[in-house]
This record gives C-alpha cells, sequence and structure tokens, in this order.
C-alpha cells in the first residue's frame, strides 16, 4: 500500500476510518463520567475520591455478606453508599461492588486495608482490587441511579440516612 494510509487508499491519499467500538463492555468506554456527573456546582475538575470500586469479590457473596466483612474491618459507619450488581438469572453478584467514604481518608484508609484481601471461607483465591470509581460522590451515585430499573427492584444499593429521599 505504499504511501496510503487506510483501506482502498490510492498512493498519497489519506482515508480515515473510524475505530468501531464494542457492544458489550463499554460503560466506562462510552460515558465521561466527570462531565456527566462532575465536581460539584457544574465543576467538571478532579473532585476529592471518596468513590472506590472493590473488584475480585467472590461470586456468591451477598451484598450484605460483603458489607458485613467491610464492617468489620472498622468501616462500619464510614461509608453512606454501597453497590453490588448481582446478576439475577444466575443469583451471582458481577464481582465488583461500589462504596462512596465519608471522607478521602476513609477511602485511602479502605484501599490500603482491602486491596489484596481475600475472602477466606469462600473457595475462591482471587485477591481483591480496590481503585477509584468512575463516579465520584455520594449525589454523583444517587443521581446516577435515581431513575434506573435497579431503584425499582430487590438489587437496590445501600443508601445510608436520608440519602435516598
Amino acid at each position: 500500500m505504499n504511501g496510503s494510509s487506510g483501506k482502498g487508499g490510492k498512493a498519497g491519499t489519506t482515508i480515515e476510518t473510524k475505530a468501531r467500538v464494542p457492544l458489550c463492555g463499554g460503560g466506562p468506554k462510552r460515558t465521561d463520567y466527570i462531565k456527566k456527573y462532575g465536581g460539584q456546582d457544574g465543576d467538571t475538575t478532579a473532585q476529592p475520591i471518596t468513590t472506590m470500586m472493590l473488584k475480585n469479590i467472590p461470586c456468591r457473596k451477598s451484598q450484605e455478606e460483603v458489607m458485613s466483612r467491610i464492617d468489620q474491618k472498622n468501616f462500619a459507619n464510614r461509608y453512606d453508599f454501597f453497590y453490588l450488581p448481582r446478576d439475577v438469572k444466575f443469583r451471582a453478584n458481577l464481582g465488583y461492588a461500589f462504596i462512596n467514604f465519608l471522607t478521602p481518608q476513609d477511602a485511602s484508609a479502605f484501599k490500603k486495608e482491602m486491596d489484596g484481601f481475600r475472602f477466606s471461607e469462600s473457595g475462591s483465591v482471587k485477591a481483591c482490587a480496590v481503585v477509584p470509581a468512575h463516579v465520584q460522590g455520594l449525589m454523583n451515585n444517587l443521581a446516577a441511579f435515581r431513575r434506573t430499573e435497579v431503584m425499582r427492584s430487590s438489587r437496590k444499593p445501600y443508601f445510608s440516612g436520608n440519602a435516598a429521599t
């Protein structure tokens, strides 16, 4: 294809082709969460990290079991939002959860405590990983879920206090 850059191009011409976006697993790739749920008062700059994603949760763990384990690790009353997505058909979680902490310090302490944690009684050898979530803060998480089917089902996220009103 001497000199061409693209399918069917002639020498010396440029044909631009767009990359195809996969239809599945594209949530974070397709949505600009900072633009959609940016900082407070419409500020789209970085805000303190309070919402963490806990990955590699054994699939048979319930939301209550994972929350109980987090509470046992001295994080009780230190978070106001928790969501463990579930697959209703297979009666299993999807292996990750979102937790919003009251302070960035609590979120950082959670990362230090739970990064590499293993649910010993689960039969799984996977080690948990903790990373900042795409959607940050209680109000942004509430806004992200407010009008979704999840909020009208038995798979609702946990919101503490008056956050869900």
